[in-house]
């Protein structure tokens, strides 16, 4: 209701006005006391309206905040859950490689007492042995590296390392892989390779994984590894002549697991799990690894 005192007041004024006018203003008068009225009624409304946005704000920040706690709670609790798998699984290395190394062992034991008795069977069975125990320890290596990384475990030995023996050995290795694919491999290195501060055997481990990648997918023509001394970081450049990898593809292929698509899968094999290795095994030495491809033509990383 509008304040009843200003109205009462203009009303007696209009009592004690002239009888020509008296009409006109009462008029005017009743037309302001409406219009006060409507006001008035239109400002509680607001307020009323404003009071229960403000109750069904108060509401719905209690519920948002409530909800952010509970999915905080759930990606701790998941972080947690995978903290634990990678630990586990870390701790297992033991268990998993002690019988494979076994395996191994007894399968090259076997295969060179066939050689030694002329049984060229028995020898080329356990060489198969051998071959296959070899390419299991491999996925198992590269699994037990991943849940390392995932669970913080993995211990870097950083040190100054010669590349020169370390670029020979790698081209030993993979002159000798390529020429059983039929391609070739070749080796552009400055003749003092000079040292580079790093884990020896993890730079090895990377370069391992991408040239075997690179041969694994080049069928003709060759792979090049290019190493060049930048002052303050060494590069290391492998191109191949492979077939390529899909533009759509690129962003996703260092992703764990990930695969091209499933027929290369059906046809090359493999896990999805050596480039992601490869990333985070540079990422912690301080470096990492980007891609350029054309379908058809090859790949350079």
């Amino acid at each position: 209701m509008p304040n009843a005192g200003p109205l009462r007041a203009l009303r007696a004024l209009v009592t004690d006005a002239p009888e020509a006018l008296r009409p006109s203003l009462v008029e005017a008068t009743e037309a302001l006391a409406t219009s006060l009225a409507t006001a008035t009624a239109e400002a509680q409304h607001l307020a009323n309206a404003q009071a229960e946005a403000l109750v069904h704000s108060a509401m719905l920040m209690s519920e948002l905040e409530t909800a952010r706690e509970e999915l905080r709670l759930a990606a701790a609790e998941a972080e947690a859950a995978n903290r634990a798998k990678s630990a586990f699984v870390a701790d297992m290395s033991h268990e998993l490689r002690t019988p494979l190394h076994a395996i191994l062992g007894y399968g090259e034991l076997l295969s060179e007492e066939a050689t030694d008795r002329g049984v060229d069977w028995v020898s080329t069975d356990a060489g198969r042995i051998c071959t296959a125990g070899r390419h299991l320890l491999a996925l198992i290596n590269d699994l037990l590296d991943i849940s390392k990384i995932e669970s913080g475990k993995v211990d870097l030995e950083i040190r100054s390392v010669p590349l020169g023996g370390l670029l020979q050995a790698m081209h030993h290795d993979f002159t000798m892989l390529a020429a059983k694919k039929g391609i070739t491999f070749t080796l552009h290195a400055p003749g003092d390779a000079g040292t580079m501060t790093t884990d020896p055997t993890r730079l090895r481990q990377v370069l391992t994984n991408l040239l075997g990648n690179a041969c694994k997918f080049t069928n003709e023509g060759g792979v090049t590894l290019a190493v060049r001394d930048l002052g303050l970081v060494v590069e290391f450049e492998i191109r191949d002549t492979g077939i390529g990898i899909p533009a759509t593809q690129l962003p996703h292929l260092f992703q764990r697991f990930h695969q091209a698509n499933s027929s290369t899968t059906r046809l090359y094999g493999g896990t999805g799990l050596g480039l992601h290795l490869s990333r985070q095994l540079c990422e912690l030495l301080g470096g990492g690894v980007t891609v350029s491809s054309t379908v058809g033509v090859g790949t350079t990383m």
